[in-house]
């Protein structure tokens, strides 16, 4: 029994070293912290949820967008606090645990990023996200000579709305055992696809911000009001992207071939129009036959292997219990 019980302990563990990594973004990224943890390694903050070089408002009554530092949120990085593996961070627009609420008010955060050459024309945009009901939701490109504007709004790759109950969500869980850890995946994939976003503009800028807006609606009596979202991973470059960098190759994925190639989702004042070879560069893979979660953003081929050979290893202990 030893054996059997080393057996599992072992297949366990290698199946959560991928418990919700995500492959690290490429170096073309302009973002700053797009995990909003700390910028680099030695910071004595890297481990904790931060939202360091993003900037935000606060609404009436002093709410904003606050942090989120959980196992079921995405990390590129195994930063381990107060003893769990693969803990996670987002930015997060709902109850900050006070149990206080503030609907119906928009709240924003920012970030300005350039100088860049103003002669590129495409931009490339992604993040991941999950969201309970919204009033709005919106994500908004705008561009400048200057880091401090004005600022004329270029692209909005996504301005929607999720009132039904549970949101954007759903109300059904993963597995039918509670398990909810494929939302990051499945949430984003349907509203926003699991490939970056390009579109070409008439006029390149300097300077660009990247502003996401959001506003839910009164919170019902359940423990998160049914409102709010997190988001987490967020992708800005210009220019053409490094070929089959910008995302691993998930189980049935294809290395970002046959990506989005809209230009923007629901409508919005986007300025530039969709170009033809645009999202070829996968950010997500493709949704897995299994429900998918955020375990299965690491390159496949490396995944499988571990797989396998946690089942091996399980398979010969097994074996050998048997002969005892």
């Amino acid at each position: 029994m030893p054996n059997l019980v080393w057996s599992v302990l072992l297949t366990a563990v290698i199946f959560l070293l991928y418990g919700f990594e995500y492959d690290t973004l490429p170096d073309d990224n302009l973002i700053k912290n797009p995990w909003f943890h700390g910028e680099n390694p030695s910071d004595s903050d890297y481990c904790q949820d931060t939202q360091k070089f993003w900037e935000k408002n606060t609404v009436s009554g002093g709410g904003s967008w606050g942090g989120s530092e959980k196992t079921q949120d995405p990390t590129d990085i195994n930063c381990v606090v107060g003893g769990k593996t693969w803990t996670g961070h987002a930015i997060r627009w709902a109850d900050q645990g006070s149990d206080t609420f503030y609907p119906n008010q928009d709240a924003k955060f920012w970030q300005v990023v350039g100088p860049v050459s103003d002669s590129e024309k495409q931009l490339n945009f992604h993040f991941l996200m999950v969201f309970h009901r919204m009033s709005h939701f919106r994500a908004q490109i705008s561009g400048s000579s200057s880091g401090s504007g004005p600022w004329n709004v270029v692209w909005t790759p996504i301005d929607t709305a999720w009132t039904q109950t549970c949101g954007a969500n759903g109300c059904n869980d993963c597995d039918g055992n509670g398990n909810r850890d494929c939302l990051w995946d499945d949430v984003t994939n349907r509203e926003l696809g699991p490939f970056a976003l390009s579109t070409t503009i008439a006029t390149g800028y300097a300077y660009y911000k990247v502003e996401f807006l959001g506003n839910y609606p009164n919170p019902d009596n359940s423990a998160t009001g049914d409102v709010g979202g997190k988001i987490a991973r967020v992708y800005f470059s210009v220019g053409d992207p490094p070929p089959g960098s910008v995302g691993g190759e998930g189980p049935g994925g294809n290395g970002g071939v046959d990506g989005n190639t809209d230009g923007g989702i629901s409508g919005g004042s986007d300025s530039g129009t969709s170009s033809e070879d645009a999202g070829t560069d996968g950010i997500l893979p493709a949704p897995s036959t299994d429900g998918g979660c955020a375990c299965y953003v690491a390159d496949s081929n490396d995944q499988s292997t571990m797989q396998l050979l946690g089942w091996f290893f399980m398979a010969v202990l097994l074996r050998r219990c048997s002969r005892s």
